[in-house]
């Protein structure tokens, strides 16, 4: 009787062990699977933290490439620009550079000498004031009645004399316009936002508002 009760015992002692370990092994559990979630968590923070600025830094790098890639052909351009220049005989000078005083006397004259001229009509490729000529041959001509040199394209046109910010642009500078950054028309600003030229076939010789079309550059050749 006295083994039967021993054994009965015992057998409960080693369940209330086995009982105990399972708790605490839950609890190992629910506290290692805590840690673990909360790791993975932070991991997971981490890998975003790392690739939000790894993303960025990609994002600024692309940029940099772009904007330096963008300053490259601006280069190109103007070394081209540079040459053509040379290979027409004209003067080319930075676009940062300043504008020399206009010669207001002349200038006058010169613009008086243009708008004797309006009305007339525009013919491409024509060289005479009275009977056509389009945009660029009117801003030479007139030009070379005062012993004054231009080239004969508008595109031409835009690197010769001095750069002049367009907004301190005066009396007998050249204005050229265009799109896309190619010049494609040239006129003569005669002061009060106005510019004389040979517009088109339509019109002929004109005066207009100043700002008819997109202005690429102002050049000052007096």
């Amino acid at each position: 009787m006295k083994i039967k009760i021993k054994s009965q015992l015992m057998v409960m002692l080693i369940l209330s062990f086995i009982l105990l370990n399972v708790e605490f092994m839950n609890m190992d559990d629910v506290s290692n699977t805590y840690v673990i979630t909360t790791y993975a968590n932070s991991f997971q923070k981490a890998n975003l933290d790392v690739l939000s600025i790894d993303t960025v830094s990609e994002v600024k790098t692309g940029l940099v490439a772009k904007d330096e890639a963008s300053k490259k052909k601006a280069e190109e351009e103007k070394q081209k620009a540079m040459e053509a220049a040379k290979n027409s005989y004209v003067s080319y000078y930075p676009e940062d550079d300043v504008g020399t005083a206009t010669n207001l006397e002349l200038a006058s004259e010169i613009i008086a000498y243009a708008k004797q001229f309006v009305g007339n009509p525009y013919v491409y490729g024509g060289n005479s004031l009275t009977n056509g000529t389009d945009c660029s041959g009117f801003t030479s001509l007139i030009f070379a009645n005062y012993g004054i040199s231009l080239p004969r394209t508008a595109n031409s046109q835009a690197y010769v004399g001095k750069y002049v910010n367009p907004n301190n642009r005066q009396i007998g500078d050249l204005v050229l316009y265009g799109y896309d950054g190619y010049v494609s028309h040239a006129a003569i600003y005669i002061g009060d936002n106005q510019v004389v030229h040979a517009l088109n076939s339509n019109v002929g010789i004109v005066i207009t508002d100043y700002n008819i079309m997109p202005v690429i550059t102002v050049r000052r050749v007096l």
